[in-house]
């Protein structure tokens, strides 16, 4: 019985199939990780200089210095973008990545960086990495999904107070925002065409720009004489008047030689047309283009000078 089991074990040794498996296991064990580091600043401007987007990757980089098997594949940002949802290009592009089996570990500096939705977060990390087969790491939290030993509840913990902490920063920023519109202060970003911004005696004000405020006057003068989104279109374009994203660009309101000239679009004649801005109108929480009677909106008169007449505008 021994003679045979010995004879047995010879045989298996020397068979190609048993070899195999045993190759497959010694590569199993030699895994090399192909990495996607993701960094992530916030739109809140309450991040600390050590959150910036470059000292994020520098920080998952020396991490990745030190593992042996682990090769970056790419490094992937998303700049301006808050962490409650995760419609982000940079990370869209990375699970895209993930998904094509390019990414298999991600790396990130801390949790916040990732996201700050306490649910998402944890569906991710406990459950749709692991079915995508996917590492994840977090290097100054200690956390690698690859350990047995993580603690779930620090991390919960953690993912928890992120979302709670993005949730007063927006609270605090409207509330901001809120003092700051009441206080006759423009809280938009671009300025409306027609208008330029300046800071006058820590407000921020919205004053005419004679050179485009014409353009806009003359846009509802013919809108007010039946003429029509074509026709107005053509009228523009036949005086060579750039379109707002030109103007901005090219910083003039006629096309000078070698400049693109587009035809202006019937969405932006109709944003210019709806918007109470120009008699004056400054109004809380509002997409350009949603109308002055608007219940849900708060609308502050006189908070700047109009380009247009009310009777015009109406």
């Amino acid at each position: 019985m021994d003679s045979w089991c010995g004879e047995t074990d010879r045989a298996s040794a020397k068979n190609p199939m048993t070899e195999k498996a045993v190759n497959r296991t010694a590569d199993a064990a030699r895994k090399v990780y192909s990495v996607g580091i993701y960094a992530r600043l916030s739109v809140d401007g309450q991040e600390e200089k050590n959150g910036s987007i470059e000292n994020q990757i520098a920080i998952a980089k020396a991490y990745l210095e030190g593992q042996p098997d682990m090769v970056l594949y790419g490094c992937y940002t998303d700049l301006g973008k808050t962490g409650t949802n995760f419609d982000r290009e940079g990370f869209r592009q990375l699970m895209a990545h993930v998904r094509m089996r390019k990414v298999d570990c991600i790396i990130v500096k801390d949790f916040s960086r990732f996201g700050r939705n306490y649910i998402e977060m944890g569906n991710y990390i406990q459950k749709i990495f692991p079915f995508l087969g996917v590492r994840f790491i977090s290097v100054t939290d200690g956390f690698d999904s690859a350990c047995e030993d993580n603690d779930d509840l620090s991390m919960n913990l953690k993912n928890l107070a992120n979302e709670l902490y993005a949730r007063d920063i927006a609270v605090k920023v409207k509330s901001a925002r809120k003092a700051q519109w009441e206080n006759g202060s423009y809280t938009g970003g671009i300025p409306p065409y027609g208008y330029r911004i300046q800071w006058c005696s820590g407000v921020r004000r919205l004053l005419i720009e004679e050179g485009t405020a014409e353009i806009v006057r003359e846009i509802f003068r013919l809108c007010a004489e039946g003429k029509t989104w074509r026709e107005i279109a053509a009228w523009l374009y036949e005086r060579k008047i750039h379109r707002p994203k030109e103007y901005r660009h090219y910083g003039h309101v006629f096309q000078e030689e070698g400049e693109a000239l587009r035809s202006w679009p019937e969405g932006t004649l109709r944003l210019i047309l709806a918007n109470p801005v120009y008699i004056g109108c400054l109004v809380q929480a509002r997409t350009c283009g949603s109308g002055v009677s608007s219940g849900d909106r708060s609308v502050r008169e006189g908070a700047q000078e109009a380009i247009i007449s009310e009777e015009l505008f109406f």
